[in-house]
């Protein structure tokens, strides 16, 4: 071998050894990404996993006061009904069918009406 040629080798050797430095660098550089972007991943999904905890915990509060509200629905319409029952008694002049109405102002404003209407019929027969 001459030493051109051995010359020659030892500047490809050099030249493959820089080439290896530089991809050493490059993968430890590549490798610090990939860890900082795997600790990111990790509190992205823990973020994630706290949010579908928050997201069940009010679909379960949505439950129940849905439940909540329907059982309050169903006491106000006992409510109103038994305050029908006591305006009926309490206005003997008043047919019940007049009275009418879902809520108690809807209740007292038909007792308010039926009462005008008696008056004015009573006063057209007077």
């Amino acid at each position: 071998m001459t030493e051109e040629e051995i010359q020659a080798l030892q500047d490809e050797l050099k030249v493959a050894g820089e080439e290896l430095d530089s991809l050493k660098a490059e993968k430890a550089a590549l490798v610090s990404e990939l860890e900082t972007k795997n600790t990111r991943m990790a509190e992205l999904e823990m973020a994630v996993s706290d949010k579908d905890s928050q997201i069940a915990t009010l679909k379960q509060t949505v439950v129940d006061d849905n439940q909540k509200l329907e059982a309050l629905n169903e006491d106000l319409s006992q409510a109103v009904a038994a305050y029908k029952t006591l305006v009926v008694k309490a206005s003997p002049g008043v047919i019940e069918e007049l009275i009418t109405g879902s809520t108690i102002t809807e209740l007292n404003q038909s007792v308010e009406n039926a009462k005008t209407l008696i008056s004015k019929v009573r006063g057209g027969i007077e």
